[in-house]
């Protein structure tokens, strides 16, 4: 019972100093601004937002999405922002992935930088006769509400 007990007490003493390197590692790593593993904190602030409908117009996409169990609200993303600017380094503001089948498609992704949406992205399904793609009605004026717009508001609950 004793050679048993002085085993255990051996086994635990050798796990924590061979544990002890490692941690020593992480804390230089840390004081050093690096971290563990080659991830670091984004700039970034995601915001996934499961997508209702998909509209498409010919100034850009309408996305309903659910701000309550009994209220949906529209986002309208203007074609331009899908679009490089000839001579601008800088990344699109929006983009498209297109999706086979699966419960989590489809979303809506914003990428938040100091409070404003930076960027979003839209995964959708391929195939467009799939019921989240929408058609609308053909009497209908949206043109008006793709004008001027610099930056997505959404409401949430």
């Amino acid at each position: 019972m004793m050679k048993t007990f002085q085993i255990a007490i051996l086994t635990v003493v050798l796990l924590c100093a061979a544990g002890l390197p490692s941690l020593f590692a992480q804390d230089a790593a840390a004081a050093q601004g690096q971290s563990g593993g080659g991830f670091g904190e984004s700039e970034f602030y995601v915001v996934q937002i499961p997508i209702e409908r998909v509209f498409t117009h010919r100034k850009g996409y309408i996305i309903e999405y659910r701000k309550s169990p009994f209220v949906n609200k529209r986002v309208y993303i203007p074609n331009e922002w899908f679009i490089p600017v000839k001579g601008n380094a800088e990344p699109l503001k929006a983009e498209i992935i297109l999706t086979g089948t699966g419960k989590r498609w489809p979303q809506m992704s914003l990428y938040y930088k100091d409070g404003v949406v930076d960027h979003v992205r839209l995964y959708l399904r391929r195939d467009q006769r799939h019921f989240t793609w929408g058609i609308l009605p053909p009497i209908s004026d949206y043109d008006s509400q793709f004008e001027n717009i610099t930056d997505l508001k959404l409401e949430y609950k």
